[in-house]
């Protein structure tokens, strides 16, 4: 994944992995759908959609909110199997 020197992650990195990451959740997978959900997640997360890069802070706190939205307990082994499920799909 790429990063600035600032080692925060940019913007279109950001949306390509999220995007990839709905397609390997989601059965009905839209690009277009999952795109603009990708823009809507950004602005929230950054706190506007003109932002252009997502410091670490920010980018941990979306992707627990990702586990946490997706598992049914917040058990560490089911959050780690999610994610290890992810990284497999």
């Amino acid at each position: 994944m790429f990063k600035t020197p600032e080692d925060e992650l940019p913007k279109p990195a950001y949306l390509a992995l999220i995007t990839k990451l709905q397609k390997a959740m989601l059965r009905d997978f839209d690009h277009d759908e999952a795109a603009a959900e990708a823009l809507a997640d950004w602005a929230e997360d950054v706190g506007g959609a003109g932002v252009r890069t997502m410091t670490f802070e920010q980018f941990h706190a979306s992707v627990f909110e990702l586990a946490d939205q997706w598992c049914k307990t917040v058990q560490q082994a089911e959050y780690i199997a999610f994610f290890d499920q992810l990284l497999h799909a």
